[in-house]
């Protein structure tokens, strides 16, 4: 890869306990819902609703001056967390790609660039979250191509990323278009890290692809992850939203 360069309780899915971590993966569709119509507000309130701590968010934009404005920032100013940018494709009018909202300390981060691109330029987010009075959680946020090939090259690039980690609790979250359950990426991907149960999120008024996925190492999930369907969720993407509670330690065999 290449270097590039906290909100009040709210109701929704019953939260975890005080040590558990609520984290999301989203695909937000550039804000713009199933009619194309840009409302930010509608993703913030499905964010809210889940009161998640950390959001991995995919197709998201920074383009001031342009009817898109500044998404990330508008956000993380709107639910009150730290933004951390993850651009993929730069242009004339700002940039395009992956965020991490957190309402916990975040304590470092980067963004790198894909080295195998396909039909657009990819990229991956890390940052170091602090979740308590242990090591801090490295999370990791990406979007992987549609094209079947590149794709594959990508998540052999992410596993490699992850060997190359330190051996910190870490979760893996986004949109990892991989619909093949018998894609030998993902199995490899099983091999070093607690790959979840999917669940469907694609699309979002009638989810049967299990595009988004959250995977696990050095800390375990609650219960499976859940795709969030209700109110505004089922039309503010075309993806829905997917969410597990986490804690520290291995899993429980």
């Amino acid at each position: 890869m290449t270097a590039d360069g906290t909100t009040g309780r709210k109701f929704g899915p019953a939260r975890p306990a005080a040590a558990e971590v609520r984290v999301v993966t989203y695909n937000i569709h550039r804000g713009a819902g199933l009619w194309r119509r840009r409302n930010l507000d509608r993703v913030a309130a499905v964010v809210r609703t889940l009161d998640a701590d950390i959001v991995a968010l995919q197709e998201i934009e920074v383009r001031p001056g342009t009817p898109s404005g500044d998404q990330v920032r508008h956000l993380a100013d709107t639910l009150g967390m730290h933004a951390v940018e993850g651009p993929a494709m730069r242009d004339e009018h700002g940039t395009y790609g992956n965020a991490v909202l957190s309402r916990l300390p975040v304590e470092n981060s980067r963004s790198s660039l894909f080295i195998i691109e396909g039909g657009e330029p990819r990229s991956i987010v890390e940052m170091d979250v602090g979740w308590g009075s242990g090591p801090p959680l490295r999370v990791l946020a990406t979007h992987l191509d549609l094209q079947r090939a590149a794709r594959a090259r990508q998540l052999e690039e992410v596993i490699d990323f992850i060997g190359a980690c330190d051996e910190a609790p870490l979760v893996l979250m986004g949109d990892l278009n991989e619909w093949w359950p018998w894609s030998g990426g993902m199995a490899r991907l099983g091999e070093c890290l607690e790959l979840l149960a999917p669940a469907a999120t694609f699309p979002s008024f009638l989810p049967c692809l299990a595009l988004d996925r959250i995977a696990l190492r050095g800390c375990r999930a609650v219960s499976p992850p859940r795709a969030y369907r209700e109110g505004a969720a089922r039309h503010a993407s075309d993806h829905l939203p997917l969410y597990v509670d986490i804690v520290a330690g291995p899993p429980v065999t």
